[in-house]
């Protein structure tokens, strides 16, 4: 799925209006329809509902669900909030095709601010993604009264007050703090932005009919990951045998840290690795032979370039980070294992550290490999930020200089290729805040590099299913502070 600009989602409405034909008003109808569908869905059926209007189209989004939900016999209760001269027309068209009987109110100022009842569910239908300029006056004092109140919060299309594509110059505490925001037709791209999503809550994307055709043909550099994963994973031919899903290497799982080197190296093992070696110090091979017996284990990679060579020589990706430390001989072993890899790498954890302190390695890193830091590595790699719409522009910068697959991983990551796209993924939970979780990322994804996916191929991939396996746990019932990073990675079986 492509995120698209608020400028692309107003053509795409036009293009509709033109070419389906429909009118405007039936469009908006269309949406009020999808609206009131998913909130009876969603909701139980006593649920009242208290309807904040705007002047704009979105208010007329809000005065549409209003009469149809009235008509289906729903509570509704209209408040229109007068913040301009006049209605947009087909706001006012469907103003003026309120049904008697409905509840409605009006407020022009704060003095007109009530204590309306917080055991209705409040829908803002105020203003909608075209909004340029942060709120003020009466309306910031609005959003601000809204905000106070304990009621279950709705936005239609977008939170007011936030601004669709980039909120730098904003200030995104005179927004709607949103429970649950349903978008039309596309998400927005500040609905994926760590400072502006908190605004957002929970989202959902309502099928409106919007022309696919000029979907298509629109340009963007930024997606969702959800819309490709069918497209990018290959199913394994009946005569296949190990020696067909590639060899890696994993340099990980120091002594005193031997736990993550096994979660990456059994999670790479998961995902289908033909054959996996782990690098390792001789005092931890009695500990890795024993927990993982799938696994290959080469300790004679200590002693120099020469036996380092010859694993790279079987080599489909590397690995390299998780419980590795950042001592002599940790410093040593990666700056070694970059200056031989011929092919592409994974870099997670201590690897990052070792990096974030030695930045001319940088220019060293096979081509197409992939960098998976947390906010606070990634910090360590470019330096501080301003605003998370700046950290988002310097990841593009990083992964084209050094030509790298970027992974900030976080709610919604994001994954910038080496020519600057940005994928955020759409997949997992907090459950994934879980001590060896990243460990078992960083083995996901070097599986899949082992078995011949692109860097950008094999991190989309990973992060999803990573992602996919928690909300797959948490929606058959398991705690999510319960879930473990083993968890994981026996649940990657179920993937389907």
């Amino acid at each position: 799925m492509k995120i698209l600009s608020a400028e692309q989602i107003r053509k795409a409405d036009q293009f509709t209006i033109s070419n389906e034909p429909i009118s405007s008003l039936d469009l908006m109808e269309r949406a009020a329809e999808s609206l009131m569908s998913f909130l009876l869905d969603f909701f139980p059926n006593d649920t009242g509902f208290l309807i904040f209007s705007g002047m704009g189209n979105n208010g007329g989004d809000g005065l549409a669900l209003a009469r149809l939900l009235h008509e289906s016999g729903n509570k509704v209760n209209l408040v229109l909030v007068k913040h301009s001269d006049s209605y947009s027309k087909d706001a006012q068209a469907n103003l003026d095709r309120l049904p008697d009987g409905i509840s409605v109110s009006e407020i022009h100022s704060k003095s007109d601010f009530k204590e309306w009842s917080k055991h209705q569910v409040w829908v803002d239908a105020l203003l909608g993604s075209g909004l340029t300029r942060p709120l003020e006056g009466f309306l910031a004092e609005l959003i601000e009264f809204m905000n106070d109140s304990e009621a279950y919060k709705v936005a239609v299309d977008i939170p007011t007050g936030l601004f669709a594509d980039d909120n730098r110059s904003n200030d995104i505490n005179l927004s709607l703090k949103a429970d649950l925001t349903l978008s039309f037709q596309f998400p927005k791209r500040s609905f994926l932005i760590p400072s502006s999503a908190q605004r957002v809550g929970d989202f959902r994307i309502l099928d409106i009919g919007l022309m696919q055709e000029f979907y298509e043909k629109l340009d963007t550099d930024t997606f969702l990951t959800h819309s490709i994963i069918k497209s990018i994973e290959r199913l394994r031919n009946l005569h296949s045998h190990k020696g067909n899903f590639g060899h890696a290497f994993v340099l990980a799982g120091f002594p005193g840290m031997v736990g993550a080197g096994i979660l990456s190296a059994k999670a790479a093992l998961r995902v289908g690795v033909g054959k996996l070696t782990l690098m390792a110090k001789p005092e931890t091979l009695p500990i890795f032979q024993t927990a993982i017996p799938e696994a290959m284990v080469d300790t004679h990679w200590v002693k120099g370039l020469t036996e380092i060579q010859k694993l790279a020589d079987h080599a489909d990706a590397f690995g390299a980070g998780p419980g590795l430390g950042t001592g002599d001989d940790a410093k040593l072993a990666l700056k070694n294992l970059i200056q031989l890899a011929s092919v592409p790498m994974v870099l997670d954890a201590d690897a990052l550290n070792l990096l974030a302190e030695n930045k001319t390695w940088l220019h060293y890193l096979p081509a197409d490999s992939v960098l998976t830091p947390h906010w606070g590595e990634f910090k360590r790699l470019i330096g501080d930020f301003d605003t998370y719409e700046q950290a988002y522009d310097e990841m593009r910068v990083f992964a084209r200089k050094y030509q790298v697959n970027l992974l900030v991983k976080g709610p919604n990551s994001c994954i910038t290729s080496v020519n600057g796209k940005q994928y955020f993924n759409s997949s997992g939970n907090p459950a994934l805040a879980s001590p060896g979780s990243g460990d078992v990322l960083t083995g996901m994804i070097l599986g899949f590099m082992a078995q011949g996916y692109s860097g950008l191929d094999a991190t989309c991939l990973g992060a999803y299913i990573h992602g996919w396996v928690a909300d797959d746990l948490v929606e058959n019932g398991q705690w999510p502070a319960s879930v473990l990073a083993g968890d994981l990675i026996e649940a990657l079986k179920n993937w389907t």
